[in-house]
């Protein structure tokens, strides 16, 4: 019985919705009133455009130094430190001699 299923595949169920009271200028005016209403502040000139350069500068601060060049960083302070009581106990075993 699977076998005869095989080769006879159904169609694929498909979905066709048109909505009944759809107006596209309705909708666009809408959306343009709400964005109207929503905006009570005044519109500045070039503010888009610094808020872009600001958030630009900010993105370049944040990321200014990669977290490889920070481990090696630190991997070498940590290697000097234990350079450094190396010696400096090297130096009191000579002392209390």
């Amino acid at each position: 019985m699977a076998l005869f299923n095989f080769f006879n595949v159904p169609k694929h169920k498909s979905f066709n919705y048109q909505p009944r009271y759809y107006d596209p200028k309705k909708e666009e005016l809408e959306g343009r009133v709400k964005a109207a209403q929503g905006n009570n502040d005044v519109h500045i000139i070039g503010s888009h455009i610094r808020g872009k350069i600001q958030k630009a500068v900010y993105e370049g601060r944040k990321s200014s130094i990669s977290p490889l060049i920070s481990r090696i960083i630190i991997l070498v302070s940590i290697l000097a430190m234990m350079a450094v009581v190396y010696f400096f106990a090297d130096a009191l075993s000579n002392f209390f001699k």
